[in-house]
């Protein structure tokens, strides 16, 4: 075989070759290559030497390309050299051909893989053209680069056949194929090796192109023997800026099955910080499948729209994660409805599919910070306005016997939480639709505020209910006049009896404002028998008789802010208050008769005449 011929008749099938990716199998590669040459062979992955008449180039390492029997891959290694152009060539050793040995074959130059030409023949007509993807030229030097492609097509020594016609099958072997059989399956997958003294060999003259031969061809047992063995698989290649065409060597090789690549496992997801609108989401691969996990996150759905989220699922949001791989991870998502539930899942991608972990159901926090219901206890106690939820402002007012009132208030959301203070004082926590202890009232307005913060720990909604506790005064004009205004029937200085006597003074006196005064203060030893208007008492004893000014009064005229102010005349013209503290002399449960003594003259005259000033501050 001369493979000076095969260049000149392939050159239309040279291939360029790009700077890529360089698959080196040197981990798949042991010890030499199989052949017949035991002990001479060149070990495996081992250049041939560069042949040139370019010194600073000849008998350096040349290049090396690799065969994946597995895949049909070729890889080139280069080994530093500018190669601008290779071709792939096979060829047998005649002596060592069997019936069994597929070849010599062909590709015809510039036709498809289907026809491959089966030929007997021996010699140059042998020399074949491997088929090849598309290879463009190599533009890093030096550099370990890969002219990679992956054959599409049976690429030379097929396993079987098929003639077109029905003689035989894919699965004939191809020992029995007849010429002009296409082949079908099988790979470049024979072991290549060559003898020590072709690579060791250093003379030009005997390793030009023209000396190559095929053993056995001629019966000449040259020392530059190309393809020895077995079946031998070479490439020719050119170097930028060296003479002539090189020769390399091509080595198979068979790289273990990838492991099957199945979906990743995920494993139980996982939830935290909620609030009323997030939650950090996550979960765990733990397996990659045996392949690359290139996307991770977690995907969730309200509950009751979908319960089962997968992406592209119904109302189901997807968020990745920020990094891949196995692994924990955890995602932020926004957004989210308050106070609902979500069912979640992590999800992992890799080559094989998606996997997701079991669904896991976290709930919003609530907003909610509003009352389903507010009350306060106490005779009479109604909130105005009639309680509501968005109305924050209420009042009650109670009469003055009511002194301590309690507040229960019902929160919307089940979670909220419930203080509750008087006249801006401390707040109490109270559980939701319980009363709060009982609340002192101070007469007048007792502020009282019921603060509801949501579960989301941020909203927070106060209302206020303004109890006030009327003053006993207020609490009479109530109760006789169905008022407490100062105006009209139940102005203070309003005399509705007709008898002179004033609002102010039947209350001082314990007198029915709306029924003329009945008669005069009344007592019998240190009991009232009747109240009535003021009187002048004599008092005797066994050494003086006495007069005094006698008139009723409430016991709790002090905290009412009643005064009283006796006042003496000798002409009901001129008026002198008297100094004197009042003493009591009779009483029951609610009042007191109290007496002053009269003077004996004013201003050189006798006071004949008293009267009693009611006032109230």
């Amino acid at each position: 075989m001369k493979p000076l011929s095969l260049f000149a008749a392939c050159s239309a099938s040279w291939l360029a070759v790009s700077a890529a990716t360089f698959v080196d199998p040197s981990a798949y590669l042991a010890g030499t290559s199989p052949s017949d040459l035991a002990g001479t062979t060149v070990a495996t992955g081992t250049s041939l030497p560069v042949r040139s008449s370019t010194a600073t180039a000849n008998g350096k390492p040349g290049a090396v390309a690799y065969f994946n029997t597995r895949t049909g891959q070729l890889s080139l290694d280069p080994k530093g050299w500018p190669i601008s152009l290779f071709n792939f060539t096979y060829t047998t050793g005649t002596n060592n051909t069997t019936a069994a040995t597929p070849g010599p074959f062909r590709y015809a130059s510039g036709t498809s893989p289907s026809s491959l030409v089966i030929s007997g023949a021996t010699g140059s007509a042998n020399q074949r053209t491997l088929p090849a993807g598309t290879w463009t030229l190599i533009t890093a030097h030096p550099a370990r680069v890969a002219g990679t492609v992956s054959l599409t097509r049976t690429p030379t020594l097929a396993t079987s056949y098929d003639d077109g016609n029905g003689a035989g099958s894919a699965t004939t072997p191809y020992s029995t194929a007849p010429s002009g059989a296409s082949v079908v399956g099988g790979w470049f997958t024979q072991p290549w090796a060559f003898p020590a003294d072709f690579v060791d060999s250093t003379s030009l003259s005997t390793m030009t192109m023209g000396n190559w031969k095929t053993f056995g061809v001629s019966g000449n047992l040259n020392s530059n023997v190309l393809g020895y063995g077995n079946n031998q698989g070479t490439f020719q290649y050119v170097i930028d800026g060296v003479v002539g065409n090189q020769v390399g060597p091509v080595i198979p090789y068979t790289d273990p099955v990838p492991p099957t690549v199945v979906p990743p496992t995920v494993g139980t997801p996982t939830s935290d910080a909620i609030t009323a609108t997030g939650a950090t989401l996550g979960g765990n691969v733990t397996a990659d499948g045996n392949g690359t996990v290139t996307e991770r996150g977690v995907v969730y759905s309200l509950t009751s729209v979908n319960p089962t989220p997968e992406i592209n699922g119904t109302g189901v949001t997807k968020v990745s994660a920020t990094s891949a791989g196995t692994g924990a991870f955890t995602a932020d998502v926004t957004g989210l409805l308050n106070a609902s539930s979500y069912t979640f899942r992590a999800y992992a991608i890799n080559g094989a599919g998606t996997s997701y972990s079991g669904a896991g159901t976290f709930t919003t926090f609530s907003s909610n910070a509003t009352l389903s219901g507010l009350s306060v206890s106490g005779s009479g106690a109604i909130l105005s306005p009639a309680f509501a939820s968005l109305t924050a402002d209420y009042s009650v007012q109670l009469r003055n016997p009511v002194d301590a009132v309690t507040v229960t208030p019902t929160a919307s959301f089940p979670s909220a939480n419930i203080r509750v203070r008087i006249r801006n004082g401390t707040f109490v926590p109270v559980a939701s639709g319980a009363a709060t202890a009982p609340l002192s009232l101070d007469v007048g307005a007792n502020p009282v505020d019921v603060e509801v913060t949501a579960q989301d720990g941020l909203t927070v909604q106060t209302y206020t209910v303004t109890v006030t506790r009327l003053s006993a005064l207020l609490t009479w004009k109530l109760d006789n006049h169905g008022s407490t205004a100062n105006s009209g029937a139940s102005a203070d200085l309003a005399t509705p009896a007709g008898d002179n006597l004033t609002n102010l003074e039947k209350y001082a006196f314990g007198l029915d404002p709306n029924q003329p005064t009945p008669g005069l203060l009344a007592v019998s030893g240190n009991s009232i028998t009747a109240r009535g208007k003021p009187v002048m008492a004599v008092v005797t004893s066994p050494t003086s008789v006495g007069m005094r000014a006698r008139f009723v009064r409430r016991k709790t005229h002090a905290s009412d802010g009643l005064t009283f102010a006796v006042q003496f005349s000798p002409d009901m013209t001129s008026w002198q208050t008297s100094a004197a503290t009042p003493v009591v002399v009779a009483s029951d449960a609610d009042f007191e008769v109290v007496e002053i003594p009269y003077p004996l003259f004013l201003n050189g005259r006798k006071a004949g005449f008293f009267r009693v000033n009611v006032g109230i501050n």
